[in-house]
């Protein structure tokens, strides 16, 4: 919400504006886009850094490696039910 705030002041809007818009646009959250993007980024670091998983939360913005895991495994979860049911058509 922090970073959804601070990205409402820069760009002129309230929160609710920004988040109505950005919904209309693109056809999702944004608190969800910035997550996704987070994790994206994460990926990428835990494959080209030794960097610990713990350092690449935080480096990412996550409070912390636990938090970093549960939002991994909620993608994972939707990414596959969305996958199994588009293949199922």
């Amino acid at each position: 919400i922090k970073y959804i705030y601070n990205l409402a002041n820069k760009v002129g809007y309230s929160c609710s504006q920004l988040q109505n818009l950005f919904y209309h646009r693109r056809g999702m959250a944004l608190g969800e886009y910035i997550t996704r993007k987070r994790i994206d980024g994460a990926k990428k670091l835990l494959m080209k850094t030794t960097m610990s998983i713990s350092l690449i939360a935080l480096e990412m913005g996550f409070s912390s490696s636990q938090y970093f895991a549960t939002c991994s495994k909620c993608f994972v979860v939707a990414l596959r039910s969305n996958t199994e049911g588009a293949l199922a058509h």
